[in-house]
């Protein structure tokens, strides 16, 4: 005897047992019940019928391009903005440097004035 607190064993021939061992079918209705009563928030997985596997692999690939093109979009929007300022930045430079420009001119011009007053 094997488990001698619990008697002798059934025996060692074959039965069917997932014939014999189903469950308990009125806990398994009540967590169907359960289930279906529950507001479930996401979609539930279902098998593809015929033709709907290809459907969704393109509503899929859709949303992908989509989404790939809003980002490029918004990229190529950073980029002209990043330009847009190098741009600004360089058109300060410049007049900073005609400024220099003219404050050197007008510094020759004076120095001309002095030079023929001088003489």
């Amino acid at each position: 005897c094997v488990t001698p607190f619990l008697g002798e064993p059934e025996g060692y021939q074959y039965s069917d047992i997932a014939a014999t061992i189903l469950g308990d079918p009125a806990a398994k209705e009540e967590a169907r019940a359960m289930i279906e009563a529950s507001k479930v928030t996401k979609d539930i997985p279902v098998a593809f019928t015929d033709g709907q596997e290809e459907t969704a692999t393109n509503e899929v690939q859709e949303e992908i391009i989509d989404v790939v093109q809003e980002e490029k979009i918004e990229v190529e929007e950073q980029v002209v903005e990043a330009q847009e300022e190098e741009i600004d930045a360089q058109e300060e430079q410049i007049e900073a440097q005609e400024e220099q420009i003219d404050a050197q001119e007008q510094a020759i011009d004076d120095e001309q004035v002095e030079t023929i007053e001088a003489q």
